[in-house]
Parts: C-alpha cells; sequence; structure tokens
C-alpha cells in the first residue's frame, strides 16, 4: 500500500527553465560589465547554454540539471578563458543563481493545477515529501510562490547534513522519519539520476516526462505524462 508521495522540485513541480532564466541572464551580465565586454544576446545565448538551458527546456545532467548553483557558475570560466579573460569568483556569483527562488519565473511544470491535486492527496490521507538538491530555504519559497507549501510533510534539502542524489540518504532519512518501508513511497522525479536515487533507496520511482522515452530508465516503475496518471497509479498501488 502506497502511504506517502515523495517529489523532485525542479522541472517536476515547477519548470525549471523558467526559474532559472532571469538568473543566469543577470550573471551573464555581470560577466560582461566585470571584464569590460559588451552584453550581447550571443553572449547571454552562450551562457544559456552552457549551463544548461536550451531554448524552453533544459539539457538533462547539464549543471543547471545535475549540478549545483556553483556548478552552474563555474561555466562562465571556460567562455571568459576564449576570450583571454581573467576568471570569475564562481563562489561569489554563484549567489545570484541562489536567488532564483526569488527572481526567477515560478510556475507549476506543464500547467499542471498543483493546489487541486495536493489537496486531493492529502484528503486521501498521503504523506507528502520534497526531497531536492537546492536548499531548504529555496524549496520553501518556490512551494509558497506555488502555493502548495502547507500540503508537504517534510523537506529534505541540500545543508541538511546528508549527501546529495544519487545518494539514497535523503530518502532513507525519510523513510525513518515517518516509519514507512521502501514499498510505501513512490518518488516523482523527471531525470535519469532521480530514478537511480530511487534506484539506490528501494523506492519504486515514477518518471514525470513528455513525451515518454521509448525505454524507461533504470530505476523508473512506470512513466507519467500528467498528475492524473500519477493519482490513478496511486489508487492502482493502493
Amino acid at each position: 500500500m502506497i502511504r506517502a508521495i515523495l517529489f523532485d522540485k525542479d522541472d517536476t513541480l515547477l519548470d525549471l527553465t523558467a526559474l532559472f532564466r532571469e538568473p543566469v541572464r543577470r550573471m551573464a551580465q555581470r560577466a560582461a560589465r566585470e571584464r569590460g565586454f559588451s552584453d550581447t544576446p550571443a553572449w547571454e545565448e552562450a551562457v544559456f547554454l552552457a549551463c544548461g538551458i536550451e531554448g524552453d527546456h533544459s539539457r538533462d545532467g547539464s549543471p543547471i540539471v545535475s549540478g549545483t548553483d556553483l556548478d552552474a557558475a563555474k561555466t562562465l570560466n571556460p567562455l571568459l578563458a576564449k576570450r583571454g579573460l581573467a576568471p570569475i569568483d564562481a563562489k561569489d556569483y554563484s549567489r545570484i543563481l541562489e536567488q532564483a527562488s526569488a527572481i526567477g519565473q515560478v510556475r507549476p511544470k506543464n500547467g499542471e493545477d498543483l493546489p487541486h491535486w495536493f489537496s486531493h492527496w492529502k484528503k486521501k490521507g498521503l504523506l507528502l515529501g520534497l526531497i531536492s538538491s537546492d536548499t531548504e530555504d529555496a524549496c520553501r519559497t518556490c512551494l509558497s510562490r506555488l502555493k502548495i507549501l502547507p500540503f508537504f510533510d517534510d523537506i529534505l534539502a541540500d545543508g541538511q547534513g546528508l549527501p546529495p542524489k544519487p545518494d539514497p540518504a535523503l530518502a532513507q532519512a525519510f523513510l525513518r522519519r515517518h516509519a514507512l518501508s521502501p514499498r510505501e513511497a513512490l518518488y516523482v522525479g523527471d531525470s535519469e539520476s532521480d530514478m537511480r536515487f530511487v534506484k539506490n533507496a528501494g523506492i519504486s520511482g515514477i518518471l514525470y516526462r513528455r513525451p515518454a522515452p521509448e525505454v524507461l530508465p533504470e530505476g523508473a516503475a512506470a512513466c507519467i505524462s500528467a498528475f492524473s496518471e500519477l493519482d490513478a497509479l496511486c489508487c492502482r498501488e493502493a
């Protein structure tokens, strides 16, 4: 019986590209200003691509998707080196990206009616958790802006003393806190890394992606393209 649903945040609950487009642009603009060259559309596009933003989607495995804010900020330095310019302090620039939850656009992935679904699942008595590589403060800000923060029973995030995904520690901590077995939880995520994470934890992984891949990644028990399908899956599992 399924008693809990755990969620990834970026590109599962919210649109990651929309969240990071403005912070990445500000990072590009600052680098151009401080290194004394023109901030052109071509320069900004180069920074977007280096971070992992390609048009209206983010590239799986890129710094924005799988790395940290510091990893994304570090992508500026090879671009500056090509211009013969000194590197930036990536840690300092990463602070711009750390503000993404406040300055970026926070909108539901695929236009999902998140308040409806999370209210529905709470009424069914399900525990709801978030497991993210972002900081807890950033997670709470995003969930608040999505109008679903009150529905969460637990948030496990970066900075809580546990190794990040795909290490299973965060999932195992949630299971211990709520006296659950791995069979009683599902984890919904959008990436191959998310599915490796749940495989390591022994939890069933639900890949949330449009369109569905021809072959499910290792660790994924099913693929959904809408939260209505997740609800039906929970009913079947129950």
